[in-house]
């Protein structure tokens, strides 16, 4: 355990936690769920005021399109729609 010496970064404690009420929450109020095919969707839709939908990073172009589609179809959110899709449109353009 290191010791509380003048100049030395305060230890951990339980002071510096998160209020249980607000834990796991985003900046948007809303819990991240994550997405890793479209049928992970659908479990949101009863949930959409609750959760939020964040796409999983090892998905291809195409299934990202096809997901964010559905998304807009069933109002549910999602914090990275336009994460991969992007970056990829400008190198088939360039």
């Amino acid at each position: 355990m290191r010791r509380q010496f003048r100049g030395n970064k305060p230890l951990v404690s339980i002071g510096y936690g998160t209020a249980a009420k607000t834990r796991f929450y985003g900046a948007n109020g809303l819990k991240k769920f994550l997405i890793t095919n479209e049928s992970d969707l659908e479990l949101l839709l009863m949930n959409n005021r609750v959760y939020t939908g964040e796409l999983a990073k090892n998905l291809s172009a195409r299934k990202r399109q096809r997901i964010v589609q559905r998304a807009r179809e069933l109002n549910v959110k999602l914090t990275n729609a336009k994460a991969k899709v992007a970056t990829e449109e400008k190198q088939i353009k360039e």
